[in-house]
Formats: C-alpha cells, structure tokens, sequence
C-alpha cells in the first residue's frame, strides 16, 4: 500500500476519559476488500491506531502507548476510531499526544515500513469545573425565557445561582416578590426522545453524525404562580392565561449548541404543558393565591463535558447520501 500519512485530526483535542471519536485524514490507508459473498464475514480493520504519550509525576517520565478502538477506514485517505483514555500534564495542564497509524497485514501484524507518527496531534484535557454545563446552560435559558415573556420574579427553588449575571459566586435562591414564578423541580424519568443522525454542509462536504445512545432525560417541573392583595384572584387567573400562553407560543426551547460556536446553529428542546395551572388552596391572612401546574423539558442531554471543546460523543463520516432515517412507527398486527 506504501507508507501512510497523517495530515488532520479532527477534533484535535479532547477529555482524559477518551471515548470519543477523532477523523483523521491522509493518504495511504489500508481498506478492507469488498464482500463477495453474503453473509459477509466480519474482518477487523487493516490499521491500527494508537495515541503515546509521555507522562511525568514526581519526576519520573513514563511513556504510555494505549490503543484506539472501533477503528474504521473510510477510503485510504480518511479513518475514524474511538480514543483510548489519556493523561494531563502534572500542574493539570494539557498533555499532548503523539498519534500512530500502522498498516496491518491479513494476520493483523504491522506491515513493514508502513508506519507513520504524527507528533503532538492531539491534546488531552481535564474537564473545567468553571464552566458551566449543557444542563445548566439549558435550565438557565428556560428561567430567562420565563422573564422574558412572563414574569420577571422567576425563580428556581432546588438549585442556586439563576440569575442572568453568570459570573458571580453562587448564592441561595433570592425571595421573589409578587406575583412570582416558582418552578419546583426538576424530576428526571425517562424520555421518548431520540438524538437522530443530522447532517451537516461543513468545508470538507456533507458529513453525518451518528449519537451514540448518552444520557437524555425528560425534566419535570412543578410551576406555581403567586399573586396577592386585593385583586389577586384576578391577577392569579390572568397570570394562569399568560403561562398558558407562553406554552402555545414556545412549543420548543431553542438554545445555541455551542454559544463559544453560534455558526453551529441552534437545537430545540420540546416543552410541554401537563397540567394547566388551577387555585392552590384558599387565599390566606395576607390574601396571597397560588396556584400550581406542571410542564416538561423532553430530551434533555446530559453528555458532553464541560470545558472541554469539540467533545464529540458520536461517530463521523462521509457517508451523508446512505444515510436514512426512520420517522414513522408502523404497528404489526
């Protein structure tokens, strides 16, 4: 075949835990034959790659070589394989990695002369406890969606640090005032939505990515409205009307997929209102109404780590055209 070369990686960079899928581009790749018979027999790949790195603690330097897996050669200029787990540098700095491709003989034994290394190809990285998360990204655009269109006083009472300024020190939830929203919540159960292939037009052509099965709830939220005075029953019915409202006119929670990224586009979070929002109770001495309903955030992702760019928790490929995906359920009788 001649000796390989390396001379992308994509992405370039990524957690210590591994797991994650990189492309590499070059030349010179071994593919597997075309099947002539069927059922085909299934043939490990004819490349193997690894990621070696040299790890220093307490001053003593040790090389580490770990395997890549789920290894696939697309064309003898593209392969894509699942990244083995890595090391940070000793201060929890970065740590690079040199990336080895060999070409392998039918026995699965390299292949002389048909190695290459690429120097420093890739970084692994500590994830940032600093940096806030998807879910916490996502929950925090549902309460400023809420301010937005509804109310103002709209808190979350089971976590902390729901205001709009994300780069101050946590504190308690802060006492609204009326009337107010309170969500109650959430409460993860299982979800009905799926995380489908989607394909993209980027530089290199049509690609498509293929989620792996992560960690996607449903979040449940109680929503409990307060109002008082002298008219707080009217305001408490007209408050229900604007909340059922605001769900008519959001069937989606939209939120940037990367907000370091917005040339990445937007995804959509299906909200859904369960229970219209009904009198809590009798008004008391302080002739305060509440009155309560419940909705919920489907398919919440609960992959990716937080400070740690392009972490891709799905398989990449060229192959956009034979891709399809299957939207309608059919019922056998």
């Amino acid at each position: 075949m001649g000796v390989p070369s390396v001379t992308a990686v994509s992405p370039s960079s990524g957690p210590t835990g591994g797991r994650t899928y990189v492309e590499l581009t070059g030349t010179n790749f071994v593919v597997l034959p075309v099947p002539t018979t069927f059922p085909a027999e299934v043939l490990d790949a004819r490349v193997s790659v690894q990621f070696r790195q040299t790890v220093v603690r307490k001053g003593v330097s040790t090389v580490v070589t770990r395997d890549a897996t789920n290894v696939e050669v697309d064309a003898t200029t593209h392969l894509s394989c699942l990244i083995p787990v890595g090391d940070h540098a000793e201060n929890d700095a970065a740590l690079t990695a040199d990336i080895i491709v060999k070409n392998l003989d039918e026995d699965g034994d390299p292949i002389a002369g048909e190695t290459v290394t690429k120097l420093a190809a890739y970084s692994y990285s500590l994830p940032s406890l600093a940096v806030e998360s998807d879910y916490v990204r996502i929950l925090r655009a549902l309460i400023q969606e809420f301010k937005r269109q509804v109310c103002e006083e709209t808190v979350l009472t089971t976590e902390t640090d729901w205001d709009d300024d994300t780069s101050d020190d946590a504190h308690e939830t802060p006492e609204p005032t009326l009337p107010s929203i309170t969500l109650i919540g959430p409460r993860l159960s299982e979800t009905d939505v799926r995380q489908s292939a989607e394909t993209l037009k980027v530089q290199s052509g049509l690609t498509w990515k293929d989620y792996r099965p992560g960690r996607v709830k449903d979040c449940e939220f109680d929503i409990v409205l307060a109002t008082g005075g002298s008219a707080a029953m009217t305001q408490g019915l007209n408050f229900c009307v604007q909340v059922v409202e605001f769900f008519r006119r959001n069937p989606y929670l939209v939120v940037p997929l990367n907000p370091a990224n917005l040339a990445l586009g937007n995804g959509e979070l299906e909200l859904e209102l369960l229970a219209d929002p009904d009198a809590d109770g009798l008004p008391n001495l302080d002739n305060i109404r509440s009155f309560r309903g419940s909705f919920v955030l489907k398919g919440v992702p609960f992959e990716g780590l937080p400070g740690i760019s392009d972490d891709l928790l799905f398989r990449k490929g060229f192959a956009a055209e034979t891709f399809e995906t299957v939207t309608d359920k059919v019922e056998l009788s």
